[in-house]
């Protein structure tokens, strides 16, 4: 059976706004783009996604079993350790090996597996957690902002992996106008905070 992830009529109030109003998809793997203004909605809408307890009833996950958040917060990473040994751990807490792909042999990515976490750069950040992510991959991967902090060449990079993962849904987010050429997006879905 295809995973698959339902959501029906489901309403999302933020800060007394309302900036969803029973709103209805089925998602199938596949990438999905929700982008709108600062203030949307749209991290709070991942976070609802990917929360194990407390989900709403009109939300249903079928052969979901493997969910990831990448929240764009960094700081998390910090640490005296280098990026090579933060993967040996999460591949043992995800009892999973280490993909060689496009973005694990990136130069930035491999620059990543020297370097203490706390010296990691934005872009350095960005890539790592992109790929701890991704390497073990769960069936629903929510993603906040992966484009950010990274240059052309390694947005380029990302860009490819997730056109590749055609046995993923994936929903990302991004508070720009979308000028995302470079993926093969399934569904677009803007948010707006209604009065």
């Amino acid at each position: 059976m295809s995973s698959k992830l339902i959501i029906k009529d489901l309403s999302l109030r933020l800060q007394g706004q309302m900036v969803l109003t029973k709103y209805s998809n089925d998602f199938t793997p596949s990438l999905n783009l929700i982008w709108g203004e600062n203030g949307s909605g749209k991290t709070t809408f991942l976070k609802l996604l990917s929360q194990d307890s407390m989900k709403p009833e009109n939300i249903l996950l079928i052969g979901i079993k493997k969910i990831s958040f990448m929240p764009l917060n960094t700081n998390g990473l910090l640490g005296s350790i280098s990026g090579g040994e933060i993967l040996e751990l999460m591949c043992e807490l995800k009892k999973a090996s280490i993909v060689d792909n496009n973005v694990y042999s990136s130069e930035l990515f491999q620059k990543c597996l020297t370097t203490k976490a706390e010296n990691f750069s934005n872009g350095m950040r960005q890539i790592f957690k992109y790929y701890l992510h991704t390497f073990w991959n769960p069936e629903l991967l929510l993603i906040d902002e992966p484009m950010s902090f990274l240059d052309s060449k390694n947005r380029l990079i990302i860009s490819g992996d997730l056109n590749d993962r055609k046995c993923n849904t994936i929903i990302f987010i991004t508070h720009q106008s979308p000028d995302l050429s470079e993926l093969n997006i399934d569904t677009r879905m803007e948010l707006k905070v209604h009065a």
